[in-house]
């Protein structure tokens, strides 16, 4: 394979994980987990195939981490999820998640600014989610 087909092929890549990555859907959270979550203006209510989870940066006196709830009746293994961002200056970071006592959170701190595109991995599917800069 020559290096212009590498490229083009990695470009279609790209292009497909964007065009994936816009099926963000906002809808109600259910389960009990789920609507302690929803009072809160941060987190993010997302439709996925593996059903409605709530993300968001929580920062108790630690770090600042991502966690991520989904509805106690349906098990999301911390494997199977990725959170990458994306900066308006074009820096990528990429988390890996680890359980905790009813919710998923990431090892690594979120660092500030936290304004940036969260592209959320679960399985075959990609949701953005947007944490706008703060006013």
């Amino acid at each position: 394979m020559s290096n212009y087909q590498g490229s083009v092929r990695l470009s279609q890549k790209v292009a497909g994980f964007f065009a994936a990555a816009t099926r963000t859907h906002h809808a109600p959270l259910t389960g009990r987990l789920l609507r302690r979550r929803a009072h809160r203006e941060w987190a993010h209510q997302i439709t996925t195939s593996a059903g409605i989870v709530a993300l968001e940066i929580l920062e108790n006196g630690l770090p600042p981490r991502f966690q991520l709830w989904s509805d106690p009746s349906r098990s999301i293994e911390a494997y199977a999820i990725k959170i990458e961002t994306v900066r308006a200056c074009g820096v990528w970071q990429r988390f890996t998640m680890t359980d905790r006592e009813g919710y998923l959170e990431s090892i690594e701190g979120v660092p500030e600014p936290h304004a940036f595109t969260a592209y959320l991995q679960m399985g075959g599917e990609t949701c953005a989610v947007e944490f706008p800069k703060p006013k």
